[in-house]
């Protein structure tokens, strides 16, 4: 009998070894595109040497027109950026691709344009709307509340605001762009403690980002969670934000899930993240003092909250 039992040990062991080997089997490939900037390749090298120290094999590296090569059922490729993306998809290589450094609004649009047969995934290089909520509902406490200029970018996110501040009791206040510029549009939140900046270019065309900053904070007192840990420098009040270190964190959760279940998780913003603040603001406005350790606790918190419902 306990022959029988050891032996039943063994032959479980050696299943268990040979789905570890098909597992590990799995290639990770970053996509470098020809004619990248000396800053994209700078990003693909340290990505690759953040991933090389969590998988202990350095990710390969490969130009988009010898992806045809791979087979799809052993590799995965990693794109960096929209144009990446774009021209892997337009291959048609049905090689599972997870998408980094893209927003989400960019990644909707290029996803639509092909079919793809197999598993196509993201990590959205924007701050998640819920954490940002979160992050004013930390700062500002119960009487929380918060503006944000609605545009056709910005209308890709505004369903998820709506439901992160009905979910944590910050009032949201929606105001469409006006001709006046930036002092026309913030008069209409001007009922608003906070302004959430989402990344859009087209906006910042017709109104500057330091135009935003000065007029909300001159005209409304208004602190500006930012995009960005530039934009916070500069005069923001905070944001979460995602280093190269978090993403190549959110990489490798994802590496591991498909080499044990065969897909992705679903698009989604990065699983790691960071907050900033910025101190001469939070005293100038009168927010709570916090520390940036304290306000990533809070929105931890917040969010697992959010995971129990």
């Amino acid at each position: 009998m306990y022959k029988l039992i050891a032996s039943i040990r063994v032959l479980i062991g050696l299943i268990a070894m040979l789905v570890s080997n098909q597992t590990s089997a799995l290639d990770l490939w970053i996509v470098e595109l020809n004619n990248a900037s000396s800053q994209a390749k700078k990003v693909v090298r340290e990505l690759s040497e953040k991933l090389s120290l969590k998988i202990n094999a350095a990710p390969k590296k490969i130009i988009v027109d010898k992806i045809k090569n791979l087979d799809p059922t052993k590799n995965i490729l990693i794109t960096l950026g929209s144009d990446s993306f774009e021209n892997v998809l337009s291959k048609n290589s049905n090689i599972p691709v997870l998408a980094t450094f893209i927003s989400k609004h960019s990644f909707q649009i290029i996803s639509k344009k092909y079919n793809h047969s197999n598993s196509i995934s993201a990590i959205y290089s924007d701050p998640s709307p819920f954490r940002q909520i979160a992050l004013i509902k930390t700062l500002y406490g119960a009487n929380a509340t918060a503006g944000i200029i609605n545009t056709e970018y910005v209308s890709t996110y505004i369903n998820e605001y709506k439901t992160a501040s009905t979910k944590l009791g910050v009032k949201l206040f929606i105001s469409e762009l006006r001709d006046g510029g930036a002092a026309e549009t913030l008069k209409y939140l001007n009922n608003t403690r906070s302004l959430i900046l989402v990344k859009d270019r087209a906006l910042f065309s017709k109104i500057s980002v330091e135009q935003i900053l000065i007029k909300a904070y001159d005209l409304n007192q208004q602190g500006i969670i930012g995009f960005s840990r530039s934009l916070v420098k500069s005069g923001g009040l905070a944001t979460t934000y995602s280093t190269i270190e978090n993403i190549s964190s959110s990489i490798y959760y994802e590496f591991n899930k498909f080499n044990e279940f065969h897909e992705f998780s679903k698009p989604d913003y990065s699983r790691f993240y960071e907050v900033i603040s910025n101190k001469y603001v939070i005293r100038s406005l009168n927010v709570v003092g916090i520390n940036e350790k304290q306000l990533k606790r809070s929105i931890q918190q917040y969010e697992k909250r959010q995971v129990k419902l």
